[in-house]
């Protein structure tokens, strides 16, 4: 463990999977990440708060437990998606290097992360060992934490199924409520923000994937005067969530992996395949909370600019 590799906001950067893809050149292995040796040391200060923290950015402090908002909302929220899907928390690594200093921190990760079998470090985005599990992430790119919890991919999917399939039942508030559970909260104030963005929310019935599905558009006065529209997303209702996804140009590629993103989003950007002939690639965000609320929204308003 490397004191450089712990960022501001708390992250042990050698536990992040595009620094462990690096260091151990995995992309030789027919994989195609983007490579990152920490927030630290490739002078981003700290790649997931640093756009919303004025001191970040300014290297004014070392760590986020050094300001007087700490810990802020984003912090906030970027400790609960990792603590709920990457078994961390920036949060508790921060409060324990402030109370013990790094030394001890760093010698507790060691042990906490360290491969039973072979010594190495464990990734946190995956929970494996790249040395000794790369045959696991060879079958399934995809692997998660969640995988471990000994389902069987039939079982995976069913609970991961689309609704609204009934072209005769109107998708309406009730309706898509009771679909998505305890998410309505969310998707409720997701359908409250379009009106911030000028998005207007279409839904039609698509024969091709019987399913409904909800267009974003944004509509706006071409030069001449006549009316046009942007489809700025897809959203459909899954069992307990729903999914929005953004199609970008490819050419526009390198001007969206520029926005102030979290590095998770970037990492996103880096990794969606061009679709086929076609030339877009998606971005798919499956939201239960409004966590990722920000990104999806930049990246709309974004979208929004590419006519």
């Amino acid at each position: 463990m490397d004191e450089k590799l712990i960022a501001p906001c708390g992250m042990n950067c050698s536990l992040c999977i595009a620094y462990q893809f690096k260091e151990n050149d995995i992309n030789k292995r027919g994989f195609h990440k983007k490579y990152c040796p920490g927030c630290t040391p490739r002078g981003e200060n700290c790649t997931h708060m640093r756009d919303a923290c004025e001191l970040l950015a300014k290297g004014s402090i070392r760590f986020c437990y050094e300001c007087e908002s700490f810990p802020c909302k984003r912090l906030k929220a970027l400790d609960k998606r990792y603590r709920t899907k990457y078994h961390m928390s920036m949060i508790e690594n921060l409060n324990y290097i402030n109370e013990f200093g790094m030394e001890e921190f760093l010698t507790k990760e060691h042990y906490k992360w360290r491969c039973a079998e072979c010594g190495a470090t464990i990734c946190c985005h995956n929970g494996l060992c790249l040395n000794c599990n790369i045959d696991t992430l060879l079958m399934n790119k995809k692997y998660r934490w969640e995988m471990d919890n000994k389902k069987s991919e039939t079982e995976v999917m069913k609970s991961t199924k689309q609704l609204l399939r009934n072209p005769d039942i109107d998708p309406s508030s009730e309706v898509i409520a009771k679909a998505l559970g305890e998410s309505n909260k969310a998707y409720i104030k997701f359908i409250n923000e379009l009106a911030n963005h000028d998005i207007q929310l279409e839904w039609r019935y698509y024969n091709d994937g019987k399913a409904w599905l909800a267009k974003g558009l944004y509509k706006w006065t071409g030069v001449r005067g006549g009316q046009n529209k942007t489809t700025v997303f897809w959203l459909s209702i899954w069992d307990g969530f729903f999914k929005v996804t953004i199609y970008f140009p490819e050419k526009s590629r390198a001007d969206v992996l520029s926005l102030p993103l979290d590095n998770e989003v970037k990492l996103m950007i880096s990794d969606s395949r061009k679709m086929g002939k076609l030339n877009y690639f998606p971005l798919v965000f499956d939201l239960r909370s409004d966590e990722m609320f920000e990104a999806v929204f930049m990246l709309s308003d974004f979208r929004k600019s590419k006519k």
